[in-house]
């Protein structure tokens, strides 16, 4: 787990039973209360408790929940539920009650550290990154669901990952375990439901509104700050321009950096207009990359895609440049939340909503008639499975349940992205603060538009307004503009609207590929990933024993779409690299995990 040069192993309990640590890197956030008779540690930042005032926090919560149990009342998980439910940041909780031999795990109530686990009935085994709980695994099955979801949509639904007994940490879980029994029980502190009322108000007013909770949340992190140095992520773009503004508004003077490309020049207006420094890192200069499967494999299969190499790349630079102490702010989540043209119309069932989000044509979405092909399953089994899972969603509307889908794909997607950052150093971004995700969600879907997110904007500081809106080319100081472009937003937020011109889309595209021959690059880049999939066909145990369809090389060799190859090229090498890894350890006896009964 030693990922890097700068990485150091950290043993917190070593004992028959139990056994707690961590890897990282000296500045990575970890708050570590050892007494003689408990250890609490939080792993991340909890923003809106002062520093001074944290520790003495943690320890009252320890203390309360210990006692609580001893006397058998309910007062501790009330306590608990109460502390995590006030508490805004990112962060795992693990509490180690050592007279009781008794565990306690909870995330944050967004779960925005990815956290898995294994448990078989007299073990317990956690942790922030999946490969490190597979040598643990008796033996390795890969999950059909969780792959089948992947290839679908990028991410694997709820618990599931692409291991069958390994399971995903679900936002705001406590997890107990009793090391006298060797069991383990979970649940839920709380259901995130956006069946809320829709708040009214003009759409100045909703911006001021969003813009006081977004400034309270900003507040908070920029007191958490202090004195470290801090970088923005700024593009030409919406959201990074808002994270920039609400910094230099809390008092911090960030570096923006961006990279050279095309909205390098949008990036740098934005920042002259705002008076900040821009640090543009270059593309392209890749030295001694790390092979595509250990890249694949150090994020467990997700957050994965063709350029990932060149994102490391850039990390490892910021880090160089800046040194690990800095802390990261991006504009992630942003456009999710405030103004993406969710669907408002043309659904009128669950079933309805499962046949749409199957056939349409979004970025993240690979075809489900190809995944039914490679699986060897009927189309309307893959749409029942879907219609399950959104039925499990707390929330009754149907464009809600959409919404909800929206944030589950968020979290498992580009939650991983955000976590991706953290191998190098803290990042955050403050979209997804409860509060502000909470308004936000409230607010009638058909008010947000990109005039709505320009008023925002120019609520935190007018200057962010002088700087053309890089997505569509256009001032943001011309109402009538604004005026047109919320029309267009708010026409797309039908189902079928949407679809027609996704397929119209589809077509001119695919028009384009025939009238226009692919570049050669891309030609060459085709073939290549094809020539790597069918090697893994040919030569991969794993992979031959999971898939079984003879037709699935066909299927490769005919097929142009670069997701559905990229995701197969993603789970081909990870399934290599976790079956590697599996039988290193069991069967290098030095290195075989041992694993006393019960264990964490």
């Amino acid at each position: 787990m030693l990922h890097f040069p700068f990485y150091r192993s950290h043993g917190i309990i070593e004992e028959d039973q139990v056994n707690i640590g961590f890897t990282g890197y000296a500045e990575y956030p970890m708050t570590i209360i050892d007494r003689s008779d408990f250890v609490i540690i939080l792993e991340g930042r909890i923003y809106n408790i002062a520093k001074e005032s944290l520790e003495s926090a943690l320890t009252t919560l320890a203390e309360t929940m210990i006692r609580s149990h001893a006397d058998g009342d309910g007062d501790g998980d009330k306590a608990v539920r109460k502390f995590l439910l006030a508490a805004e940041g990112e962060f795992v909780i693990i509490l180690y009650d050592k007279a009781r031999g008794r565990l306690f795990i909870a995330n944050d109530v967004m779960g925005r550290l990815p956290l898995y686990f294994f448990a078989d009935g007299d073990s317990l085994i956690v942790s922030r990154e999946l490969k490190f709980i597979l040598p643990f695994l008796p033996q390795i099955t890969f999950s059909q669901d969780g792959i089948l979801e992947y290839l679908l949509f990028g991410f694997p639904f709820k618990e599931n990952t692409f291991v069958d007994s390994v399971r995903f940490f679900p936002p705001a879980t406590w997890m107990r375990f009793d090391t006298s029994t060797g069991k383990s029980t979970n649940g839920s502190y709380h259901a995130l439901n956006i069946d809320a009322c829709v708040k009214s108000g003009g759409r100045k007013k909703i911006a001021e509104e969003m813009r006081r909770i977004f400034m309270e949340g900003m507040t908070d992190r920029a007191a958490w700050v202090d004195q470290k140095k801090t970088i923005v992520s700024l593009s030409g773009g919406f959201d990074s321009r808002a994270t920039l503004a609400g910094m230099m508004r809390a008092g911090i003077s960030p570096t923006a950096v961006t990279a050279q490309s095309e909205e390098e020049s949008s990036a740098r207006e934005v920042a002259g207009f705002m008076g900040a420094e821009v640090y543009a890192f270059p593309q392209g200069q890749i030295e001694n990359a790390r092979p595509f499967a250990e890249i694949v494999f150090l994020k467990d299969g997700l957050d994965c895609h063709p350029n990932l190499a060149q994102l490391y790349q850039n990390l490892k630079e910021l880090r160089e440049k800046f040194g690990g102490d800095i802390v990261y702010f991006t504009g992630i989540f942003g456009g999710e939340i405030t103004r993406h043209s969710h669907i408002t119309a043309g659904l009128s069932s669950l079933d309805s909503l499962a046949r749409y989000l199957l056939s349409a044509n979004d970025s993240y979405k690979y075809s489900t008639k190809k995944v039914a092909a490679i699986f060897q399953v009927p189309e309307d089994k893959i749409r029942e499975h879907l219609r399950l899972y959104l039925e499990t969603f707390p929330e009754k509307n149907t464009y809600r349940k959409y919404l909800k889908f929206r944030h589950e794909y968020d979290t498992r997607f580009a939650g991983e992205a955000e976590d991706r950052n953290r191998f190098y150093f803290w990042t955050i971004s403050p979209y997804f603060a409860l509060p502000f995700y909470q308004y936000c969600m409230s607010i009638d879907e058909n008010k947000k538009t990109s005039w709505l997110f320009r008023d925002f904007l120019f609520s935190i500081d007018p200057n962010t307004c002088k700087a053309k809106y890089f997505n569509y080319g256009i001032s943001l100081n011309r109402p009538a503009l604004l005026r047109c472009l919320a029309i267009a937003e708010g026409l797309v937020r039908h189902a079928w609207v949407k679809t027609g011109l996704k397929r119209i889309k589809g077509i001119l595209k695919t028009w384009k590929r025939i009238i226009i021959r692919p570049p050669i690059e891309e030609t060459r880049v085709l073939a290549d990933i094809r020539k790597e999939l069918i090697a893994g066909l040919e030569h991969s145990k794993p992979v031959q024993d999971f898939f079984v369809n003879p037709g699935l090389r066909a299927l490769i060799m005919n097929e142009e779409d670069t997701r559905g190859l990229d995701r197969l090229r993603i789970v081909f090498a990870y399934m290599e690299q976790a079956t590697r890894w599996h039988t290193m350890f069991h069967e290098t006896g030095n290195m075989k995990p041992q694993r006393p009964s019960p264990r964490t």
